[in-house]
C-alpha cells in the first residue's frame, strides 16, 4: 500500500514540542475556568500519540479528545485513543461543538484550500478558543525580499 512507508502511519507521533504549546493552555484555562472537561479538536490526526502525551502529564481525564483525519488507515488506533473520530474532509466535520482548543501538527502544508480550512476551524472553536497550527519552516521561493515564517512552529490565538 502507497500509506505504508509515510510516517504518519507507523509508530505514534511524538510531537512534545508542539503539543507542549496546547498543554501549557490546558493548564491555563483549567485555571482560569473549571469546567469539568475541555474540549479539543486534533485535525489530521494520523497516528497520534497525542492521547498518550495527555496520560503523561496527568490531564487526559480532563480532556474531551476529538480527531479528524482523511484517511481509515489509523481507524483502530484512533477509536482506541479518542473518545470522537471523524474520517473525512473537515470542511464535511458533522458536529457543532465549541472546541476549546484545535489544533493539527504538520497538515496545513498539504492542505489545498488554506482559507477555507481555517475558517471551518475558526467556526469550530469557541469565542475564547485557542488555534494551535504547526508546521514546518518554508522560506518562500523567489525575490529574496519575500516574506519568512517567524519561526518553525507558528501559532494563531483568538481571545
Amino acid at each position: 500500500m502507497l500509506f505504508r512507508s509515510y510516517t504518519a502511519f507507523g509508530e505514534p507521533s511524538n510531537h512534545i514540542n508542539c503539543w507542549s504549546h496546547i498543554l501549557t493552555a490546558i493548564r491555563k484555562k483549567r485555571e482560569r475556568n473549571n469546567l469539568l472537561k475541555l474540549k479539543i479538536l486534533e485535525v489530521g490526526a494520523g497516528k497520534t500519540g497525542f492521547s498518550q502525551f495527555l496520560n503523561k502529564e496527568g490531564v487526559r481525564n480532563s480532556i474531551e479528545y476529538h480527531v479528524q483525519d482523511v484517511t481509515k488507515y489509523n481507524e483502530i488506533w484512533l477509536r482506541c485513543e479518542a473518545d470522537f473520530v471523524f474520517f473525512g474532509d473537515i470542511s464535511e466535520y458533522p458536529l457543532h461543538v465549541d472546541y476549546d482548543i484545535i489544533f493539527s501538527t504538520y497538515v496545513l502544508e498539504h492542505v489545498s484550500n488554506p482559507i477555507l480550512h481555517l475558517d471551518r476551524l475558526l467556526n469550530l472553536m469557541s469565542p475564547q478558543g485557542h488555534l494551535f497550527l504547526f508546521s514546518p519552516r518554508y522560506d518562500l521561493p523567489g525575490d529574496r525580499k519575500s516574506t519568512r515564517l517567524n519561526s518553525s512552529h507558528e501559532w494563531i490565538s483568538r481571545m
